[in-house]
């Protein structure tokens, strides 16, 4: 709802700040479901992909999630 109404007002902060948000609760939720604290999030990431409860291939979409963000604010 949010990010829609900055899209128009070119904010790339606001935009950006709401994905880290949305990826870290993410995580979040993916550790509770594991029975895991999440005490370093630079390596969630990493360490989400030796859990039973995982999404398939999360790492490659936060990866390409960066990448797309990357090269639509240039």
């Amino acid at each position: 709802m949010f990010v829609k109404a900055n899209l128009r007002a070119d904010d790339k902060y606001f935009i950006a700040d709401h994905v880290f948000h949305v990826v870290s609760c993410l995580n979040q939720v993916l550790f509770a479901c594991n029975n895991a604290y999440c005490i370093n999030e630079k390596k969630a990431i990493k360490l989400l992909e030796t859990f039973e409860y995982k999404l398939v291939k999360y790492d490659k979409w936060i990866d390409r999630t960066k990448i797309s963000m990357r090269y639509k604010w240039r």
